[in-house]
């Protein structure tokens, strides 16, 4: 499967893009280019950078989308959609998927009053999970 993606989009299927493939997809949330460094395996070793070009490469060519957090940090997850909504946590960086899509009606009333072939969206709202307010309920 993922060898296919790659050769979609119109990238070598390297064992690199592969791996790193496969973490987002397994990552069950969006993850920064750390995050994907560390997770590479001792087999299939590579440097930070590489991970950035290869990263913004695939954000690139529309495999990937690349949001920026209200941390200020990058983070990335696969494009299986042509739009995506999460609520994240502001202090954990947890995501959760919104399945509701409240931009739907938006979309087409900007697509009939603009003349823009609207290509998706991205909807983030942030907030403080359970876990995370429990933590500071527990700090008091």
């Amino acid at each position: 499967m993922d060898e296919q993606i790659l050769k979609k989009a119109g990238l070598k299927a390297t064992p690199r893009r592969k791996e790193m493939l496969r973490i987002l997809l397994n990552g069950g949330c969006p993850l920064t280019a750390e995050e994907v460094y560390h997770a590479f395996s001792e087999k299939q070793s590579c440097n930070l950078s590489t991970v950035y070009r290869a990263l913004n490469t695939m954000a690139e060519r529309r495999l990937l989308q690349k949001n920026i957090h209200r941390d200020g940090r990058v983070y990335y997850q696969l494009n299986l959609e042509h739009h995506s909504h999460q609520l994240v946590c502001e202090r954990c960086h947890e995501s959760v998927p919104i399945d509701l899509c409240p931009l739907e009606q938006l979309e087409r009333d900007l697509r009939e009053n603009t003349g823009y072939r609207i290509t998706g969206h991205q909807f983030e709202i942030s907030g403080v999970c359970p876990r995370c307010a429990e933590k500071e309920r527990e700090k008091k």
